[in-house]
């Protein structure tokens, strides 16, 4: 078919679609599943010809289904190579043409403007081979000030935490997206593009260590480009920090980039139980539930459930108090949806290093 032809030839090569047992065990798991986006009846219908590629876009791409498969069928992988052009986007396609202007060295947003604005306590160098890759901070600053999403803070917040640890990091205000939308929207002519230009400025920089408080970020930089440089997550610089202690009950979300592809479960946990008492949602760590997008792909009434799923786990977990999130998106999608007024939640979202500045 048309659709398996177009999977790269190293996709082909291999043996990932006949690795499938259709056992269906990713199914079982898949929180879309009954969407009409069945994980293990995907990849049989791919082998044989006759997939719809519409259900590549319902994939959340959280990778839950790895979690379970026997075989290690690269589900999410095989979905991103099948999305092309026609995006279903949410918030009518401005990120996507955000970060295809970026990729054009022409963004929209000021950020040496931005950095002046919103750096208060902590400090950074405009030299060093240490970087502190912003992301996307700025835009979502822009966009969802109205949700009472402050990049802001979350900037100074890493930095302040980052200074107590011994490091003042090199701050750019030329910085690029990293491309991680673009990517898993089917984009690859905008990400390879975007790699190209971090990859060079990093290089001509003299840049030997990345941090990043986006999970994204982290991931995109670590498994998706070719740099001979450590790449950290803030929360793995932090392990010996003592922190202020609070009296109102935690739990903490599981970022799908920041535990099922990154890894990274116990080094925030050991943050947070410095900090008070931590609560686990019913679902964490490995099998944790996504917040119900990714990459601003689409948001639908499958995903807007997963939201609301989840965030009736965390009041139950700790009801009055925090809902503890490393990554920045999960916070404006949790945000978005109990903005919405559906329910009323005794829960505060916030992000983990303003809880832990």
């Amino acid at each position: 078919s048309d659709l398996l032809l177009s999977l790269p030839k190293e996709k082909l090569m291999n043996e990932t679609l006949n690795f499938c047992y259709k056992c269906g065990e990713c199914t079982s798991i898949c929180p879309v599943s009954d969407s009409g986006f069945k994980p293990h009846d995907f990849i049989a219908k791919l082998s044989m010809g006759l997939a719809n590629e519409a259900y590549a876009w319902r994939c959340l791409t959280c990778r839950t289904c790895m979690e379970v498969c026997p075989q290690g069928v690269e589900i999410p992988e095989i979905v991103r190579e099948l999305r092309g052009e026609n995006v279903p986007v949410a918030h009518k396609g401005i990120f996507q043409s955000l970060y295809r202007l970026d990729a054009e060295n022409a963004p929209l947003i000021n950020r040496e403007e931005w950095l002046k604005k919103k750096t208060k306590e902590g400090k950074y160098s405009e030299e060093g081979d240490t970087l502190f890759f912003i992301g996307c901070l700025p835009v979502w600053d822009l966009y969802f000030e109205d949700l009472g999403f402050d990049g802001g803070e979350i900037f100074d917040s890493a930095l302040i935490l980052l200074n107590k640890a011994g490091i003042v990091p090199h701050v750019i205000n030329d910085e690029l997206c990293c491309g991680h939308d673009a990517r898993w929207a089917g984009d690859n002519e905008t990400f390879e593009r975007l790699k190209e230009l971090n990859e060079k400025k990093f290089k001509d920089l003299g840049i030997k260590r990345i941090i990043t408080v986006c999970p994204e970020c982290a991931k995109t930089l670590k498994q998706d480009y070719d740099l001979d440089i450590e790449i950290n997550h803030i929360s793995e610089l932090l392990g010996d920090l003592s922190f202020k202690k609070m009296d109102k009950p935690l739990t903490y979300q599981d970022s799908c980039r920041m535990g099922r592809y990154l890894r990274l479960f116990d080094e925030p946990r050991e943050i947070l139980t410095k900090i008070g008492d931590l609560a686990e949602m019913e679902r964490n760590r490995e099998f944790a539930l996504c917040c119900g997008v990714s990459a601003w792909v689409s948001c639908d009434p499958f995903s807007k459930r997963i939201r609301y799923d989840r965030l009736d786990e965390a009041e139950r977990a700790a009801k009055g108090g925090y809902l503890v999130t490393p990554c920045q998106k999960c916070q404006i999608h949790f945000k978005c949806a109990i903005g919405e007024g559906v329910k009323d939640y005794d829960l505060e979202v916030i992000d983990l290093v303003t809880l832990a500045r």
